[in-house]
């Protein structure tokens, strides 16, 4: 059976107030479908499928996403006067919401304090008072599962029946303008809510998976959330470099590490101090985590064709000074770096490896020549992130780290994570950062280049880890747990 072209006429007036008894109350996702596309579907069969909506209604727009839901029905269209809507829909209200006055401005209010919306409330305001970053929604056999990622971890905050995932996805995806009727696909979408932490932005995924679907929202910019340089816990040493990093008037310089290890708020911190009237700064970024002041800052749209080498030709256009590129991800953006780089832009960028010298590589497999490598880059700082001790109950123990220093049973004494009610008896509150900072010059990136793999070994870089990580672990800023995670890792 193959889909139809819709049938529509205006011709009769659907005649709704007469026939409304022979439809029983709505599901709370039924009427989310009817609040947010203006349409009632009133009659169903195996062939095909009848719509009604107002006069004024967008029947483009609301064709193909009948025609994606019903496939392989006929869609038909009716349409009915506004008013015999406002008269109609209140006496289909399912029995807990139902309004005797029969104003649908009413209902659509009392849909505030509907549980399901109080839920999503509450699972978001948990997770930011709990300073998630992640908020994990699941829809699994017998149970919605919600998790929350913690400084780096994914915890379990409750699991509820499973009968409460439809409802809680439909509001999401309301909030976040995507298809309430789309579950097959996945869907992508943005939105901002308010609450005691004040503004913040969200970027909501989600997927189809064997039960259900996967839903997760990644926490943005909280009011004020941005920290100086001095508060990203980088030695002195490597902040200093990234704050010279801004007093070049040209050339590349490149921030990496794993996804999720505070790249780009490195940048943006040092590039927040830094900010100056007289230079033009255009940020690239997916999405925007920060907002600054005297920065152009510019979101990219894939599915709309601006990604970020789209962009970048653009860009080029605007006389920019600075250009940070939110990450090099192909060997066309990366060209367009180097070549901004080449004439006279100084260019920010984040880029996936492991190290300084890994950067190079990376860079030269992509196929930016060597020798305009070579003239362009000049700094590459490699970083991850360490869990902080809670101040209220971590203490120090004496711990074996021979294996670390060489000595022969050397014993000191280094944090480790207890627990309490401060802390929710995690025994860690917030992350902070440690770092290398390569220099780079011709000379140092053709070592590289010739030497290939042999030059690029995690060794000695793990090793100036560890021996910060250590650091902070005798000076109970993180625990003797964070130092092994990252020599074992």
């Amino acid at each position: 059976m193959s889909e139809s072209t819709s049938i529509i006429s205006k011709d009769d007036a659907y005649p709704l107030v007469q026939h409304f008894s022979r439809w029983s109350g709505f599901s709370q996702y039924a009427w989310s479908f009817i609040q947010h596309h203006h349409a009632l579907i009133v009659e169903e069969t195996l062939e095909t499928v009848t719509v009604a909506i107002p006069f004024d209604s967008d029947w483009n727009a609301l064709h193909p996403v009948l025609q994606r839901y019903h496939r392989g029905k006929t869609v038909h269209c009716v349409y009915a006067p506004k008013e015999e809507f406002q008269s109609v829909l209140p006496r289909l209200l399912p029995s807990p919401h139902r309004q005797k006055n029969g104003d649908v401005q009413e209902f659509a209010s009392s849909l505030e304090h509907a549980p399901t919306v109080e839920l999503v409330q509450s699972i978001i305001h948990d997770g930011l008072t709990s300073g998630a970053s992640d908020i994990h929604i699941e829809e699994r056999s017998q149970e919605m599962l919600v998790r929350y990622r913690i400084d780096g971890e994914l915890l379990t905050a409750f699991t509820l029946s499973s009968e409460h995932f439809s409802s809680v996805s439909t509001r999401i995806k309301l909030m976040a303008h995507l298809d309430i009727m789309e579950r097959r696909l996945p869907q992508d979408g943005r939105l901002t809510v308010s609450s005691s932490h004040g503004h913040c932005h969200m970027r909501v995924s989600i997927v189809p998976v064997l039960h259900g679907e996967s839903i997760v929202l990644r926490i943005f910019q909280r009011d004020g959330g941005l920290p100086s340089s001095s508060q990203l816990g980088f030695s002195q040493t490597v902040v200093e470099s990234l704050r010279q990093v801004f007093h070049h008037g040209q050339g590349l310089f490149l921030a990496t590490g794993p996804t999720g290890s505070g790249k780009t708020t490195s940048l943006y911190a040092v590039l927040a101090e830094c900010q100056n009237q007289h230079r033009k700064v255009v940020a690239l970024e997916d999405p925007v985590e920060y907002v600054l002041s005297h920065v152009n800052q510019i979101p990219v749209h894939e599915e709309i064709g601006l990604g970020f080498e789209s962009l970048l030709r653009r860009v080029l256009r605007q006389d920019p000074d600075v250009i940070l590129v939110g990450e090099i991800r192909d060997e066309q953006t990366a060209q367009l770096a180097v070549r901004a780089a080449l004439t006279g832009h100084l260019v920010l960028a984040t880029l996936h490896t492991t190290d300084g010298p890994s950067a190079v590589i990376r860079l030269l497999d992509m196929g930016i020549p060597l020798y305009a490598l070579a003239s362009v880059l000049r700094g590459v700082l490699a970083q991850r992130l360490v869990r902080r001790l809670c101040p209220h109950c971590s203490q120090k123990k004496p711990f074996d780290v021979q294996f670390m220093t060489g000595n022969s049973r050397e014993i000191q004494f280094l944090g480790e994570a207890v627990g309490c009610s401060s802390c929710h008896f995690r025994g860690y509150r917030g992350r902070e950062a440690v770092g290398t900072w390569l220099a780079l010059d011709r000379k140092k990136i053709h070592q590289i280049a010739l030497k290939g793999e042999e030059e690029i070994t995690m060794h000695s870089f793990k090793n100036t880890l560890v021996k910060q990580v250590l650091q902070k672990a005798q000076d109970q800023i993180t625990s003797f747990e964070e130092v092994m995670k990252l020599a074992v890792g």
